[in-house]
């Protein structure tokens, strides 16, 4: 019963120590950067867990989103940290690198260039836009250069649009503002 005690008393005290640090950096330089980007890194390797399970030609996965909503809000330097690191997330996790590993990442710089270069419009156009753009450059690489079957490449294809596109219609606005809000505190 004592070593639970003193094990959660020095669980809290670490927590404790964390919050006290961010809030003591925050007063330095913007932290939310990195509070939004560490989050969106545990929430995608969340969310790919059952890519380690199942073997099926589907791609949910929030680095194309990750990578737009930072480079809208924080430039496009954190736009390609957050593509890379969204998906080095991802490989830690299942711990699988592969030939798609690469390809991923840079489909996912792709999003945070062409989300860049982009004229500023409604951030719902400017998602659906550049996971069109992504999924286009997806889909010559996978048919010509690693040769996946159509099914494959309409299923990786099919399921990254429609999730993305939920994605941006359920979400977007509302982070972009608190997003927004955090980056001048």
């Amino acid at each position: 019963m004592e070593f639970k005690v003193k094990y959660l008393n020095a669980i809290d005290k670490k927590y404790f120590y964390i919050v006290l640090l961010l809030w003591l950096s925050s007063f330095m330089f913007n932290i939310w950067p990195f509070v939004f980007l560490a989050a969106l890194c545990i929430l995608n390797a969340l969310l790919l867990i059952y890519d380690r399970y199942v073997d099926a030609p589907i791609d949910l996965e929030l680095s194309t989103f990750s990578a737009i909503i930072m480079t809208l809000t924080f430039g496009v330097k954190w736009g390609i940290i957050a593509a890379v690191m969204t998906k080095v997330a991802v490989i830690i996790s299942n711990r699988d690198f592969n030939k798609n590993s690469l390809i991923a990442m840079s489909s996912y710089v792709l999003a945070a260039l062409a989300t860049h270069m982009l004229p500023p419009m409604n951030i719902i156009l400017l998602g659906v836009i550049v996971v069109m753009v992504v999924n286009l450059n997806n889909f010559i690489v996978f048919k010509y250069l690693l040769m996946l079957s159509d099914i494959e490449i309409g299923m990786y294809s099919i399921s990254n649009i429609l999730f993305n596109v939920m994605l941006f219609i359920g979400f977007a606005e509302v982070l972009i503002k608190v997003l927004t809000l955090l980056a001048f505190v």
